[in-house]
């Protein structure tokens, strides 16, 4: 990213973050030494190793957002049940949604919990949505966005048991 021809190529677009290790922060690194650069989380996936699902997409959601992505993007879209097909890679990751072909609910297709969170998101931020202040929590992890009208969009994510109290100003 040091080298300017690079960095202001109209054929770059930016910087693809997969979220596959590694500490998310780095983002907020590499856009503090490059602000003009977008950042977009990419090639995210939920899989069998997931104990909880929602909590995973909803702190990814906040994580990746809160330092700089402009998307988060899951993968992968729709898989069969056997979690195919794919051409080597991840043989147990889950899609969005799981679409049945050869078995006995063939063309039937059910809808994951990937697919419930990243529609709790894509609900109300709405392309071209801006990331906002807020304040961090450990308790209750945020993120805020004002969309292109006017109109601002929070995402509070409770993942405990018990009830939590959270203030919106």
């Amino acid at each position: 990213m040091d080298d300017p021809a690079i960095r202001e190529h109209p054929d770059f677009g930016g910087i693809a973050w997969h979220g596959l290790g590694g500490d998310v922060s780095e983002q907020t690194t590499i856009h503090d030494k490059y602000p003009s650069l977008d950042a977009f989380g990419t090639e995210h996936s939920g899989g069998t190793w997931n104990a909880d699902q929602q909590h995973e997409d909803m702190a990814d959601i906040v994580d990746y957002t809160r330092n700089w992505a402009k998307s988060v993007t899951k993968w992968s879209l729709a898989v069969d049940q056997d979690m195919g097909p794919h051409n080597g890679g991840c043989g147990t990751c889950t899609g969005l949604v799981t679409v049945h072909d050869g078995d006995g609910r063939s063309r039937s297709v059910d809808y994951t919990v990937e697919y419930y969170d990243m529609g709790q998101l894509t609900k109300f931020v709405r392309p071209g949505a801006q990331r906002i202040a807020s304040t961090a929590s450990t308790t209750v992890p945020n993120v805020a966005w004002r969309n292109p009208d006017g109109s601002k969009a929070l995402i509070a994510y409770n993942g405990s048991s018990s009830a939590r109290t959270v203030t919106i100003d």
